[in-house]
C-alpha cells in the first residue's frame, strides 16, 4: 500500500513545502504533514484486514467476499443465494 501511494504523495510534497514553509512556517508546516501522515496510519488500520495466523486461501476468500462459513459447509455462493 505504502509503495503505491508514496508516488502520488511526494510530488505534493515536494510542489508544496517550500510555499508552505513561507506562509506557515517550518514548524506550522510539519505538523500538518504530522496530521496527514497520521490520518493515513489510522485509515490504513481500520481499513487492512488482519491476516496474521491466516492461510493464503482464507486471506482470499475475506478479500474476495466469500462467506467463510458457506465455503467450509461446502455451500456455493450460488446455492446460498438461492435459499
Amino acid at each position: 500500500m505504502f509503495s503505491v501511494l508514496t508516488p502520488l504523495y511526494q510530488p505534493v510534497c515536494f510542489q508544496f513545502f517550500p510555499d508552505m514553509i513561507e506562509a506557515f512556517g517550518e514548524d506550522v508546516t510539519f505538523w500538518i504533514f504530522t496530521v496527514i501522515s497520521a490520518a493515513g496510519v489510522v485509515f490504513l488500520y481500520l481499513s487492512v484486514p488482519e491476516t496474521k495466523g491466516k492461510s493464503l486461501e482464507e486471506i482470499q476468500r475475506e478479500l474476495s467476499g466469500i462467506d467463510n462459513k458457506a465455503f467450509q459447509h461446502g455451500i456455493s455462493l450460488e446455492e446460498k443465494t438461492q435459499m
